[in-house]
């Protein structure tokens, strides 16, 4: 489930777009102007926002000059055909799509959740985009982005076991970005070499980052070992079931 804020000062469109989210079992918050979206964006963290450009008061575009507030957030713009110039515009400035009224509401939910990105395993739940990680609803505190994308691996695959050279093979290709930083190249340039990464440079990588997730974050917040070793095999889920 997603948390998705609508914006708009039309209260019919309003209500269809949230009636169409909440039976896709989402979240939905609406503001009726620029003024009231922002309180709102300050108060809770969204997934995703519905943008009308043209409200009286403030502006959409008024609330696009606050990006850096909801960065996270991903913004689609509903326009007029009149504004679809500026909607374009507005994609410069960090929005990630748009739409045309009068709205399709199939293709809006469509095109929102495409860039909702969740995964979740019992109850433990990761939202990609955000880089935010939850435990029965809850934000986990003390995921650094390199642990974040760790533990992501292991709810998006939570079957699988992973030595420390599969993790770091599989975090590279899912999250190359986090490897341009210069302290983090040469994990990236080992893996895509021929062969892929040894196990003593994968080792000394990752140790000391899977014992700070297991024994700082998630073991002292869920009573228990979550992610478990076994010799030969590799990582994976503790053998329990959370309650």
């Amino acid at each position: 489930m997603a948390h998705i804020l609508v914006v708009d000062d039309e209260d019919d469109i309003c209500r269809l777009i949230r009636d169409a989210f909440y039976r896709k079992g989402h979240d939905v918050d609406v503001a009726h102007n620029g003024r009231q979206a922002l309180e709102l964006l300050r108060q809770s963290f969204y997934d995703a926002m519905i943008l009308d450009l043209v409200m009286p008061g403030m502006t959409g575009e008024q609330v696009l000059d606050h990006r850096e507030e909801y960065a996270e957030t991903a913004v689609i713009i509903l326009t007029a055909h009149s504004s679809t110039s500026s909607a374009v515009k507005a994609l410069r400035t960090q929005v990630s799509d748009y739409l045309e009224k009068p709205v399709e509401l199939a293709r809006l939910v469509e095109m929102v959740e495409s860039y909702i990105v969740w995964h979740s395993y019992k109850d433990f739940k990761v939202n990609i985009q955000s880089q935010r990680a939850f435990y029965k609803g809850e934000l986990i505190e003390g995921m650094t982005a390199g642990l974040f994308y760790i533990f992501s691996i292991f709810v998006k695959y939570p079957g699988r076991y992973f030595t420390h050279q599969e993790l770091v093979t599989q975090m590279v290709k899912e999250y190359p970005d986090y490897f341009e930083s210069d302290t983090r190249a040469y994990i990236a340039k080992k893996v895509n070499a021929v062969g892929g990464i040894d196990r003593i440079t994968a080792t000394r990588y990752l140790r000391p980052q899977i014992s700070r997730l297991r024994r700082k974050v998630l073991d002292p917040l869920v009573g228990r070992e979550v992610i478990t070793d076994q010799k030969g095999v590799g990582f994976t889920w503790g053998r329990f079931d959370l309650v």
